[in-house]
């Protein structure tokens, strides 16, 4: 049996008000942003890691509502010894990944996605302590121009929106 199958059974417990422990995580991810300036990242998470793991990866969406670029030039955590950015490739049917040394544009008015199997991604290398589903980890992002956002990354095994849209996480 596949560990999402068992975690979609255990998501069908049913929370306080009504609604199910899956459909509250998705409102939660879903509420929870953060602002800075004209800056917004939103659906922020960890994925857990296992024991013995020394990277885990991270996943946020970064929205723009200003005139002007903005660029995602680094983050850090003292969860990890580093915070890379990174881009990921199919290339001749072989996937790399690339640390983003220039950083990532946030257009004027658009925003970026990093999302499981998209094109970019945040990697917490050389964690502390594992990740373990339920925590958080602190994240900072520093930017060009609106300056450093702090990010608190519910610790999770898969995407808030991996069950309840049935896409991949």
């Amino acid at each position: 049996m596949r560990l999402s199958s068992v975690l979609f059974a255990a998501l069908l417990l049913v929370a306080p008000n009504g609604a199910t422990a899956q459909e509250h995580d998705h409102h939660a991810a879903r509420m929870a942003e953060v602002r800075l300036g004209e800056l917004a990242v939103a659906q922020a998470w960890a994925r857990a890691t296992l024991p013995n793991q020394r990277t885990a990866a991270a996943y946020l969406t970064i929205a723009n509502a200003g005139s002007a670029p903005d660029r995602l030039l680094s983050a850090s955590s003292p969860a990890a010894e580093r915070v890379e950015i990174h881009s990921m490739a199919v290339v001749d049917d072989v996937m790399t990944m690339r640390s983003v040394p220039d950083g990532l544009e946030v257009p004027a008015g658009g925003s970026v996605a990093l999302t499981p199997g998209g094109e970019f991604h945040l990697m917490l290398v050389n964690v502390a302590e594992p990740l373990a589903e339920g925590g958080q980890a602190p994240l900072t992002l520093n930017f060009e121009r609106a300056g450093a956002l702090e990010v608190m990354l519910p610790v999770r095994v898969s995407s808030p929106d991996h069950d309840h849209h049935g896409q991949g996480g």
